[in-house]
């Protein structure tokens, strides 16, 4: 936050040329105050007049309305700084000045999220005010995300910011000015274009000034503009000159060499001229300046040339403090100077004086403590005059003055960046691996990882010990498993474990070791994952209870779960659940119980299962665990699905699906919303269980091959069974099973199986069927009531009624028959159907009478359509046609409202045939 040349100056030269430009910026801020908001991009080499012309925008309409500017600078060196231009935004956003301490900067920020987020409750400012502050080096403060996973934060930093700028905008117009965006860190730049997608909609005019070669990613959005800045013409060229020479005008001659040489570059051509009057080389006659004879000749031919002329002719000691300024950066507080150089501030007064007599620096307009250079372009020139020797030393003692002056946490980046300029390896280490921290605490992942692993060169370089070695290696691991580099990740985690096995630091290797189960997990590689647990496991269960093995048993609860063994998921959760209760961390006792609520639900014990969960719920918001919470939402979800509260368990699904939404995790996120179009499928609504799958499916798509690809291709089949286009429905059911039997996903096998086995039956191949599904009663798992009910309609086709009522029977008093009324149903059908086949009307009317009340309770339509066909015809056959057809035209209307094609056909044809 500093003034400019010409703000700070009081002979600053006058805006020139940039008549167009300026009337097209000023006509996107009228379009913008009425609400359609603009994102303009001036591009322009340094010192073509982009900052001149934005200070002139703002001039102009500050004086008319009364708005509010937030303004934003990226810096040479910011791009080794994560997040720098964001939390420059937030700074001035909040009007925190450079000499605030963190209590000031914690109190503005709190005034600001009170105030403008009041409308979006407690737990929005708390989160605000949590992940703001982190980005402007404040402690952790308290909310829901404040023990989330880096990608969860990153999320809540990026719907805040656009929180905060939708409010601002809804209270003033607001202009966003950012500088110098060919410099922009990648973290900013990934938040910088969420946040910007919201523009179209607000009050806001942002204006953002880059050199050519750096594009914006938001530059092919067709509702942006991008305004060059030209050269100067060269009658614009002169008038420029006559105001830089104090209104006396140009000769032919000189006008010419300032044209052919400056290029039409303004600040190029102000800088040659100063030289010149500097140097002499021109001279008064006859009302016009002159070339003075030979001038020309040895006058610097280039921008830097002449800048380098500039600070050559200085005084020593002036060029020296010129010299050590620019090794802080374009801006420099005379405190930090003076500490850098071994210095009282007094003794800087005169040669600071001199910079600004100079127009080399001037003081930061409203401040006496601060200067800033010129331009950019003079702090580069000043910089690139250091030898090397000389720069390390500089930026070593620069380094120490800020960590000791400062707030180190906030300014943990801009030391290590110093550090990193310098040889002082052990040094370097540590702080580059506090930026490394901080950088992979934003989702800023590849700063993270050069960070780390710079800090790991140091410490090599250093003759570090193996344990700190094994330290980076973990951190750098755990950042390439969030980006998908997993065969990378799993390599240096075995490194670390080696190291820590060595050093017999057990707590370490539990810890590492069940983060590599968490990746094979994510990799699919489930046999793998749970071979390279079992013997850790072994070594560490004689040594008592301890955070690593609790976080190794639920690791391998994860794993057991994917593979479908689901008693022995059970065991390992509650083994995790002990070990985390005795060592008091409720984050991995939330894991666990998440994992053994999905285990319980999976083997028949829904009931139980929602208990387990609805009582973790709070251990995981208390843990600020959002990953876990998410989960255990969306198994709540499927659990109360289940057990046919239809409406709870997507009223579960949809908090779910926020939340996911909230972790910023696609893959979660997609699944959710496919898992949600399934219950809205069972509940009839069947356009929109469509466009929720197929979104789903979408988003699932962009993250790759996983096991979560199949649950798409699941849900998609059984809508396209379920409306008669069966040759879809095969080809999506076998993708889904071509996917499960790669990963091993026993739950989708065994619904897939089910549904192949329904539509074989509608084929009139019951054999298949049976082909099919008998193999998988005998194995434990998910889905046995629904597989032995449409194995008992297999079995009733092909005429073998007694087998089909024995198999049905046990699907109804099995364990899974007590709490899961979803399914039930469909079993209640087929025993209804077998009863009419046996004779036994009043009981097969009783078995339809129940069936009917259950699916209406859900409700299930379109089981409440089959049973209504299935009753009509027992009616029929018991000789009761109107109460027959009363029922088979409720059926058919209930049909044709959802669209099942087949089952229309069915009734129809049924209708049409004589009683």
């Amino acid at each position: 936050q500093f003034g400019e040349r010409w703000e700070t100056s009081d002979q600053a030269t006058p805006l020139v040329g940039r008549d167009r430009e300026m009337v097209e910026l000023l006509d996107l801020w009228i379009r913008a105050q009425g609400g359609d908001g603009q994102v303009a991009t001036l591009i322009g080499d340094a010192g073509v007049g982009k900052s001149r012309l934005i200070s002139e925008v703002l001039e102009k309409v500050g004086t008319s309305i009364a708005i509010r500017v937030i303004r934003a600078r990226c810096l040479s060196y910011g791009q080794e700084i994560p997040l720098w231009l964001v939390a420059d935004l937030l700074r001035s956003f909040l009007g925190v000045a450079e000499q605030d301490t963190l209590d000031v900067v914690r109190h503005k920020l709190s005034v600001t999220t009170t105030g403008l987020l009041a409308e979006a409750g407690v737990e929005i400012q708390a989160e605000a005010t949590d992940v703001l502050g982190e980005v402007l080096g404040l402690p952790p403060g308290k909310s829901l995300v404040t023990n989330a996973g880096a990608q969860i934060r990153r999320q809540a930093l990026i719907r805040d910011i656009r929180l905060l700028l939708g409010a601002l905008s809804d209270r003033a117009p607001t202009i966003v000015v950012l500088e110098d965006l060919h410099w922009i860190d990648d973290a900013s730049a990934d938040v910088l274009v969420e946040v910007l997608a919201d523009i179209p909609g607000l009050r806001v005019l942002v204006m953002a000034a880059q050199r050519p070669g750096w594009t914006a990613p938001w530059s092919e959005w067709g509702w942006t503009e991008r305004l060059t800045l030209r050269p100067l013409r060269d009658d614009e060229a002169a008038l420029m000159a006559g105001a830089v020479l104090g209104g006396m005008k140009p000769s032919p001659e000189l006008e010419q060499y300032v044209a052919d040489r400056a290029g039409g570059n303004p600040f190029f051509l102000e800088e040659m001229l100063r030289t010149l009057i500097e140097t002499g080389g021109l001279a008064q006659r006859n009302g016009s300046m002159h070339l003075v004879p030979g001038a020309a000749e040895r006058l610097p031919s280039t921008l830097t040339e002449v800048l380098l002329a500039r600070l050559d002719r200085l005084d020593v000691q002036v060029r020296g403090v010129a010299q050590v300024a620019s090794v802080i950066g374009r801006s420099f507080a005379v405190k930090l100077l003076a500490e850098v150089m071994g210095r009282e501030p007094a003794a800087l007064e005169a040669p600071l004086t001199a910079l600004q007599r100079a127009e080399i620096a001037f003081p930061r307009r409203g401040s006496d403590v601060e200067y800033v250079f010129k331009h950019v372009s003079l702090r580069e020139v000043a910089y690139n005059t250091l030898v090397h020797r000389r720069r390390q030393e500089l930026h070593l003692a620069t380094a120490r003055a800020i960590a000791q002056l400062y707030p180190s946490d906030e300014y943990v980046e801009m030391i290590a960046y110093h550090y990193g300029h310098t040889e002082e390896h052990i040094e370097a280490a540590e702080w580059l691996e506090r930026a490394g921290d901080r950088a992979a605490g934003i989702y800023a992942n590849e700063a993270a990882i050069a960070q780390y692993q710079e800090a790991r060169r140091r410490l090599v370089l250093s003759g570090g010990d193996e344990t700190a070695l094994a330290r980076l290696d973990e951190k750098v691991g755990a950042v390439l498993a969030t980006v998908g580099r997993y065969d990378e990740a799993l390599e240096l985690f075995d490194h670390a474990v080696e190291i820590y096995r060595q050093a017999r630091n057990f707590e370490a290797v539990g810890r590492i070791t069940a983060r590599m189960g968490r990746v094979h997990r994510i990799k699919g590689t489930i046999e793998q994952g749970i071979s390279r647990l079992q013997p850790i496991l072994d070594v560490l269960a004689s040594s008592g209870p301890s955070r690593g093995l609790a976080l190794l048993h639920v690791a391998l609860a994860h794993l057991l779960f994917a593979n479908g063994r689901y008693r022995e998921c059970l065991e390992a959760s509650v083994k995790g659940a002990e070990l985390a209760r005795a060592v008091g961390d409720d984050a991995i006792l939330a894991a666990a119980e998440m994992r053994r609520a999905a285990g319980l639900e999976l083997l028949g014990c829904t009931e139980e299962g929602i208990r387990v969960g609805e009582d973790a719920i709070p251990l995981a918001e208390g843990a600020g665990d959002l990953d876990t919470l998410s989960i255990l939402v969306s198994n709540l979800g499927e659990g109360y699905f289940r057990t046919g509260a239809l409406e709870q368990g997507r009223k579960y699904l949809e908090r779910a699906l926020e939340l996911a939404e909230r972790v910023g995790e696609i893959a979660s996120t997609g699944y959710t919303m496919v898992t949600l179009g399934e219950v809205l499928l069972y509940l009839g609504l069947w356009e929109d269980a469509r466009q929720r799958i197929e979104r789903g499916a979408e988003m699932l798509q962009s993250v790759g091959d996983s096991w979560y690809a199949a649950y798409p291709l699941l849900h998609l089949g059984h809508l396209e069974l379920l409306e008669g286009r069966r040759q879809l429905a095969r080809e999506h059911l076998n993708s889904c099973l071509a996917i499960a039997d790669g990963t091993g996903d026993s739950q989708a096998q065994r619904y897939v199986h089910w549904l192949l086995g329904r539509l074989e039956i509608w084929d009139g191949m019951p054999e298949a069927c049976l082909e099919r599904i008998e193999p998988l009663i005998s194995e434990e798992g998910p889905y046995t009531l629904n597989l032995l009910a449409t194995l008992g309609e297999a079995y009733l086709d092909l005429g073998a009624v007694d087998r089909a009522f024995d198999l049905v029977q046990q699907a109804l008093t099995g364990p899974q028959g007590e709490d899961q009324l979803l399914y039930t149903v469909e079993g209640l059908l087929i025993k209804g159907r077998t009863l009419t086949r046996q004779g036994h009307h009043t009981e097969a009317a009783a078995a339809f009478d129940e069936c009917l009340s259950a699916a209406q309770s859900m409700p299930y339509p379109y089981i409440v359509a089959r049973v209504l066909f299935e009753w009509g015809l027992l009616n029929r056959e018991q000789g009761q046609h109107d109460r027959a057809r009363e029922r088979l035209a409720e059926s058919l209307a209930i049909f044709r409202r959802l669209g099942a094609a087949h089952d229309i056909e069915r009734v129809e044809e049924t209708l049409a045939k004589p009683a």
